[in-house]
């Protein structure tokens, strides 16, 4: 069973562990400040954190992460640092996260690949 906690969780002491060994090795490689570790975080959490604002829109409606990422040092693999100024984007918003489906992309044209955007 896997377990969620915000890093800030870990660094308080509100939370030991996210139950997982490779938690603690990631917090302590210095990746935890990131902007591409915070947009790992946001990308699990919207998709299995129950709890998460947005989590249904993402995990509610079936959208998942490739098994593969779940470990952070493999999205970070794929992805590389995050450029300044870009988001992470699902070219199809109907399928989850993967190397093959994710780009860093401005927010403009993030707010154009969303669902509720119409094509004209």
């Amino acid at each position: 069973r896997r377990k969620y906690v915000r890093m800030a969780q870990l660094r308080n002491g509100t939370s030991q562990s996210c139950g997982k060994e490779q938690c603690n090795s990631q917090y302590k490689s210095g990746m935890s400040e990131t902007q591409i570790y915070h947009a790992w975080e946001g990308m699990m959490s919207r998709c299995y954190n129950p709890n998460n604002i947005k989590y249904k829109y993402y995990g509610g409606r079936g959208i998942k992460v490739c098994e593969h990422w779940h470990r952070f040092e493999h999205f970070f693999g794929d992805m590389g640092h995050k450029p300044e100024g870009m988001l992470l984007d699902r070219k199809d918003n109907n399928n989850g996260y993967s190397k093959s489906n994710c780009r860093w992309s401005t927010i403009l044209v993030s707010n154009r690949n969303r669902r509720n955007v119409k094509s004209v």
